[in-house]
């Protein structure tokens, strides 16, 4: 199966590339939207990216993740269950010599617990990447919900289509853009303002 290739935007990594699996489960952020998110991150939220910890869910590629990392997170948890996602994401961080810094899980997302937290060293202000298959609408609402009673500081981007409304019961969306069918909305918690 062939394989696309993605581009890293900023920070360490910059114009290296990444591979992405042509399959029809995963469907990759493009370079341009991938831009817009971290400009939105760092001058919208005025993060520090070393201040960070990131987990992408239904990572794909892992191309949201990397991008963290290269802009100074300290580790990324990359969560999918499909198996040629899960390939090539390791075959991307062994690339980039960024196993120390990479924790790979092939478990359906449904599944994602405060347990995952984990994985982390230390206890760092979070960023959450979730992109999951528009046809799981449903899953998106569960894990959001899921997210939001993690007791950390937080920042999560979700990608979703045009239809898809987001509940806004548990967070803030601080921040919604849309790109052709494509929203992406940036959530917090109720209590934290930027």
């Amino acid at each position: 199966m062939k394989n696309y290739k993605a581009r890293v935007i900023g920070g360490e990594f910059a114009k290296r590339y990444i591979n992405v699996p042509n399959h029809t489960e995963i469907r990759p952020t493009t370079d341009a939207l991938k831009e817009s998110i971290f400009n939105i991150i760092e001058h919208n939220f005025y993060m520090d990216f070393k201040n960070t910890n990131a987990i992408d869910i239904c990572a794909g590629s892992g191309g949201l993740g990397i991008e963290a990392l290269s802009r100074g997170s300290a580790e990324c948890v990359f969560v999918d269950n499909n198996i040629v996602a899960i390939n090539c994401i390791i075959h991307n961080i062994k690339q980039l010599h960024i196993e120390d810094k990479s924790h790979v899980l092939k478990i359906n997302s449904f599944f994602i617990t405060e347990k995952i937290l984990e994985y982390f060293i230390e206890k760092k202000d979070l960023i959450i990447f979730l992109d999951p298959p528009y046809r799981m609408k449903n899953l998106l609402f569960d894990v959001i919900k899921k997210l939001f009673s993690f007791d950390r500081n937080m920042l999560c981007v979700v990608e979703s289509d045009n239809s898809f409304e987001l509940d806004n019961s548990f967070y803030n969306i601080d921040i919604s853009r849309k790109y052709g069918n494509r929203v992406v909305s940036f959530l917090t918690h109720k209590s934290t303002r930027y």
